[in-house]
């Protein structure tokens, strides 16, 4: 999902559970640096990630911010002892310091073939 704001486009990381409910997502805006004022006179809801990147796009250090995000607002409504995550099939998933998260706080990982996730579209509904 891309939001336009003053002519430039934030990134918006998504999730959801299975049984419907949207968790807070991570917004990536394009830059290095940003001010907390910028969001504080905002609508923005308190529990959103927000974040930075060069490029506006997911990288290493956001990855493991967004992880931790995740982990946080998913062992809210987590039943058993483990909890499945699901994610399209990019690379970026597979280095050592996610893996390791993963499995200190039990986390399975189930990745998606590359190149399929446009096939989900539909859960864009529960979502939007």
């Amino acid at each position: 999902m891309l939001l336009e704001l003053n002519r430039d486009y934030i990134t918006s990381v998504e999730t959801i559970s299975a049984d419907g409910k949207v968790l807070p997502p991570l917004l990536i805006i394009q830059g290095i640096y940003h001010l907390q004022q910028w969001y504080t006179t905002t609508a923005l809801p308190d529990d959103y990630l927000i974040g930075t990147s060069p490029s506006g796009y997911l990288n290493d250090t956001l990855l493991i911010e967004w992880l931790k995000h995740f982990n946080k607002w998913s062992a809210k409504r987590q039943r058993g002892a483990y909890r499945l995550l699901i994610f399209n099939g990019y690379g970026l998933y597979l280095m050592k310091e996610f893996l390791d998260y993963c499995d200190d706080h039990k986390i399975i990982l189930f990745s998606l073939l590359p190149y399929i996730s446009h096939n989900l579209q539909l859960y864009n509904v529960v979502v939007f």
